[in-house]
């Protein structure tokens, strides 16, 4: 902390707000066009949408509506055992009981402090604990204690620059990266055709690992893990979830790159992971692959796994994952759910193909170049906070 610094508890960074639930069963609440943020809607640091949408009737009963620039954090859910969720509003949302909004006080630039907060999230975690039934929770007194560095206005304005300058690069290469993803699930999903995946390929479950066998990577022989956490709500691999393995294996664990593997397990009571399946990168060639996970093992045209990823994403897939999913808090897929699935097969099959392929390998570096600024960002994030690195004033980043 530099001598120009001051300091302060994030409980007196500003005004603090509480959410809440409008009755679900009362339809001229629901349905509007304002963001009702909750734990599951929280996935991105700029927070602009949610796929529960409430009217301004429903808005003015049970809930709160914050202005922009509030920053939002996620204080009770099953979450906060792996991940402290918290982001920047991007213009007016409501919340509910599970999130804290803070508008933050004058002294700070609100994406200075959003970033402020960011950068304390190993210690917000540590001060987790649990509510019941796996919910963690963070108490207002022990969040509130935190302590936040204040820096003069004019340098909170060139952290909060430079730090933006590189999200907004990672969110425009995702941006990219996700619209070629549905340009070539579009190509693959339309054809005259079709063939029972039962007929053509079949599933193999992953390792069944033993926790001693977990490792950060750090050891020598640590060969990285697919697991559920890889998984998203929209058929993208996710590599922040993946793990590392040092214990026994066999041949058949490990992945190729262009595998489809898809889950067969889902922790959420939404169901949104089960069923969903993403194509491996070149990068993780070689990597294991956990028994909450299957792979998808052709007979023969092994380059039709591109086109059952493709259809694996559609919502008619969707729904026969949910119609077919079994167990209550923990939900399962019988393979049956894939193997009976019927996929149409472009006319033009190899013309889709190249296509398709084009667009996912350019996704792929558009992701492995994120990958990259992430690092950088969350390197310079704890350095730029503390005052050891300092951006130079009145200097555009």
């Amino acid at each position: 902390m530099t001598a120009d610094w001051g300091e302060t508890r994030l409980g007196d960074a500003g005004v603090w707000v509480s959410g809440g639930t409008p009755n679900t069963a009362n339809p001229a609440f629901w349905g509007g066009d304002i963001p009702w943020m909750s734990s599951k809607s929280m996935t991105e640091f700029h927070v602009r949408s949610s796929d529960r949408l409430l009217t301004p009737l429903g808005a003015d009963n049970g809930t709160r509506l914050v202005p922009k620039d509030t920053i939002l954090m996620v204080v009770r859910g099953m979450s906060l055992k792996t991940e402290f969720r918290m982001g920047i509003t991007q213009r007016e949302v409501a919340l509910s009981q599970d999130l804290k909004g803070l508008i933050p006080g004058s002294e700070f630039d609100p994406l200075f402090l959003a970033y402020a907060i960011q950068s304390k999230t190993p210690e917000i975690l540590d001060l987790v604990d649990e509510a019941g039934h796996g919910t963690g929770r963070l108490q207002t007194d022990r969040l509130f204690a935190v302590r936040l560095p204040v820096p003069p206005m004019p340098t909170q304005h060139a952290i909060a620059a430079t730090l933006g300058a590189l999200d907004d690069k990672i969110k425009s290469d995702r941006r990219v990266g996700d619209l070629e993803r549905q340009i070539a699930v579009s190509a693959l999903s339309v054809g005259t055709k079709s063939v029972r995946v039962g007929d053509i390929a079949d599933l193999s479950k992953g390792l069944s690992y033993k926790g001693a066998g977990l490792d950060d990577g750090s050891s020598a022989g640590a060969v990285p893990m697919l697991n559920l956490a890889n998984f998203t709500r929209t058929g993208e691999l996710k590599t922040s979830g993946l793990k590392h393995y040092t214990g026994d294996f066999k041949a058949k664990h490990l992945l190729a790159a262009w595998d489809l593997i898809t889950a067969n397990t889902d922790l959420t009571q939404e169901r949104e992971i089960l069923g969903r399946g993403f194509l491996v990168p070149p990068t993780l060639a070689g990597a294991l692959y956990t028994h909450h996970t299957s792979k998808v093992q052709f007979f023969d045209r092994a380059e039709l796994g591109l086109v059952l990823w493709a259809q694996l994403q559609l919502p008619e897939f969707r729904e026969r994952a949910k119609g077919f999913a079994t167990g209550t808090t923990v939900t399962a897929l019988p393979a049956e759910a894939i193997l009976d699935f019927e996929i149409k097969v472009p006319d033009d099959l190899d013309a889709a193909l190249v296509r398709a392929r084009a667009l996912i390998e350019h996704s792929w570096q558009l992701e492995s170049e994120s990958a990259r600024l992430v690092q950088t960002r969350d390197a310079l994030l704890p350095e730029l906070l503390s005052g050891r690195v300092r951006v130079p004033v009145g200097v555009a980043a």
